[in-house]
């Protein structure tokens, strides 16, 4: 499922990875440039993967009882690799897609994967900007139908204060 790519970089078959028979709006094999400060997705093994395990079987279970209507604008908090939102854009059909994270370098790692990754002819309304949580995309006034967090993967240089 995986080919080695440049130290930051692998490469998957995102049918494969989200259990799809076929992809609609995203390529079928995608390249993904992972920046530093990111957590690398964990492709090589899908069941250790959060999207691949959790995220997308949830994102069908939404989409299976909602309809395809359902989640047109999708916003993913701690964009990561940007995994979360192709599988967003995939599974549900969202057309508007909003990601931030801490980091300006993860966040524009995230967007130009989705952006390269996009099936030929597919577009999305991409927002992407670095800051606390929704902050940075505040000013847009953009309304998203679902808002997923995938912050488990914080790192800290020292452990937060208990209180």
């Amino acid at each position: 499922m995986t080919v080695a790519l440049p130290s930051a970089s692998l490469s998957l078959d995102i049918a494969e990875y989200l259990d799809i028979a076929q992809p609609r709006h995203v390529r079928r094999h995608v390249d993904i440039t992972v920046a530093d400060r990111a957590w690398r997705p964990q492709v090589e093994d899908r069941q250790s993967d959060w999207v691949a395990s959790v995220a997308a079987p949830a994102l069908k279970i939404l989409c299976a009882k909602r309809g395809d209507a359902a989640c047109k604008a999708f916003c993913a908090l701690g964009a990561g690799a940007g995994l979360d939102a192709l599988a967003g854009i995939e599974l549900l059909g969202a057309d508007v897609v909003g990601m931030t994270d801490l980091f300006p370098d993860v966040v524009d790692a995230a967007a130009d994967n989705v952006r390269r990754n996009l099936a030929a002819g597919h577009s999305v309304a991409l927002h992407a900007g670095a800051g606390d949580l929704l902050q940075p995309l505040r000013a847009s006034g953009i309304r998203f139908d679902l808002i997923y967090e995938n912050l488990p993967n914080l790192h800290w240089s020292t452990p937060p204060r208990s209180k």
